[in-house]
């Protein structure tokens, strides 16, 4: 085994056992043997930004770790693969800072994320995302949005103890009142949310869901899973489409910009010449090539009544090609001539004159024209 694939082994095994029994980090899943990808599950209190432009709270993100041929020389590259709102966070990547050593430990630079996500870690001064950065500088008595310490160390000595009377049950901290969660967990106002649709009080320990749409907490019984995307989300971001059973959530179930109803991906189409959305219903497929079109732009044959796109469709006939009958070859012009030896009248194209041919009367041969 290479000294890469040895140090890959090595970082697995630590990182395994890390994190087996953290309640704030795990893994999700690895690939490669030993493993070169990494998906790692932070459960920690950070910010994404909704649809609407608003910044909200989320507990649960997923992010992406992948060593490349190049490792432990090279960095690891980071992306997260769950929204975040963050200074040094960007769709794509994640900075984990400009400098890399070969003896760094994979297992404290997926930590480092960790306390990037709870802003226990950030930098305003060269960001990936402006906004961000400017949110902090306005918000700093915010901000660390989760103060635990997410050291494995520290997480492996409290799981070892039972949570002291007056404790936290979640991050064993005795700072301020304790709250009564539904599920019956004892928790500190920083480990406590309350259920959007119900108003129940969840702790961390409930697993509450965020929902992408609206950034609000939900707990299990008023969260709704997407059949389509498998996406959580509040019972209010749940539609069902207006012409079959289906329900979804906003990704899924898509209005027509037609009739402005609400349906599902089986039953929507994106016109190929506007990119207009339209239900089934007021969309059409090209006859020819199977383009999906709206309204405006299907147009219809008179002759057999199907619909059919600009490039299948002869605006000087007003019928598709399809239906268009392939020109006539121009008929040949005729000569005529005798035949030298029986004198029989022949007739050939003119454009065979002066070739040889055998008369159908007596067989001899005769000149064409001739």
């Amino acid at each position: 085994m290479s000294v890469r694939l040895r140090r890959m082994q090595a970082d697995y095994e630590e990182i395994r056992q890390a994190l087996h029994t953290h309640p704030a980090i795990n893994i999700q899943g690895v690939s490669g043997s030993p493993p070169d990808r990494y998906q790692i599950e932070f459960k920690v209190r950070s910010l994404t930004e909704t649809a609407a432009g608003q910044i909200a709270e989320r507990l649960e993100h997923l992010a992406e770790v992948y060593l490349t041929l190049g490792y432990p020389r090279q960095a690891p590259q980071c992306r997260m693969l769950t929204p975040v709102f963050h200074p040094n966070i960007a769709p794509h990547a994640i900075c984990i800072g400009d400098h890399w050593a070969a003896g760094e430990s994979l297992l404290n630079l997926i930590v480092r994320i960790g306390e990037m996500l709870a802003y226990q870690s950030y930098n305003t001064q060269s960001p990936l995302n402006g906004s961000a950065a400017r949110w902090v500088d306005e918000n700093v008595a915010h901000v660390p949005t989760d103060p635990r310490d997410l050291s494995p160390n520290v997480w492996s000595d409290i799981q070892r103890a039972a949570p002291k009377e007056g404790e936290c049950q979640n991050c064993r901290s005795a700072k301020g009142t304790l709250v009564r969660c539904v599920n019956g967990h004892a928790a500190c106002p920083d480990c406590v949310v309350t259920c959007s649709s119900c108003s129940q009080t969840l702790c961390l320990l409930c697993k509450p869901h965020t929902c992408p749409v609206c950034g609000a907490f939900v707990c299990k019984a008023c969260s709704r899973t997407c059949p389509q995307c498998a996406r959580v989300t509040c019972k209010a971001h749940v539609e069902t489409c207006a012409l079959c059973d289906n329900s979804g959530c906003p990704d899924c179930i898509i209005e027509c910009s037609t009739c402005g109803r609400h349906v599902c991906l089986d039953h929507v189409r994106q016109c190929t010449a506007c990119r207009r959305v339209v239900c089934v219903e007021h969309g059409a497929a090209c006859s020819a090539c199977n383009k999906a079109l709206c309204e405006e732009h299907a147009r219809v044959c008179p002759e057999c009544g199907k619909p059919s796109c600009g490039s299948h469709f002869d605006d000087a006939a007003g019928r598709c090609r399809g239906c268009i009958a392939p020109p006539q070859p121009a008929a040949p012009e005729l000569i005529e001539f005798a035949c030298p030896r029986c004198g029989a009248k022949l007739r050939a194209a003119a454009t065979h004159k002066g070739a040889r041919a055998k008369c159908p009367t007596c067989g001899g041969e005769c000149v064409v024209g001739g």
